[in-house]
C-alpha cells in the first residue's frame, strides 16, 4: 500500500491510510537520530530482558535451594523422631 497513501472503500465508510510511526509506543523516540533510536529499543531492550531473565533464574534456583533444604530437615525428622533446630533459632533462647 505504500505507493498510494490512502484507499477508500464502501463509498469513504472505510479508509485505509498508510502511516509509519518511527518511534515507539506514541512514537516515543521518533525524533532521535535512527543510530540512537536503534541502540535505545533494540540493545537497551535486549540487554534489559537478559538481566531480567538472569535475576528470574537466581531467584527460581534459590527457591529451589530452599526446597532442598526443606527435604533435607524433613528427613532428618523422620529419621531422628526429632525437630532439627539451627544454631541461630537456639542460641537466642
Amino acid at each position: 500500500m505504500p505507493e498510494r497513501r490512502s484507499r477508500s472503500l464502501l463509498a469513504d465508510t472505510v479508509r485505509l491510510v498508510y502511516t509509519e510511526n518511527t518511534g515507539g509506543f506514541l512514537s516515543l523516540g521518533a525524533n532521535l537520530p535512527p543510530a540512537l533510536r536503534t541502540g535505545v529499543f533494540t540493545i537497551a531492550t535486549a540487554v534489559l530482558l537478559l538481566r531480567d531473565g538472569r535475576v528470574r533464574r537466581a531467584r527460581a534456583l534459590e527457591r529451589l535451594a530452599r526446597g532442598r533444604a526443606r527435604a533435607v530437615r524433613g528427613a532428618a525428622v523422620r529419621r531422628t523422631g526429632s525437630t532439627v533446630r539451627c544454631a541461630a533459632a537456639s542460641s537466642t533462647s
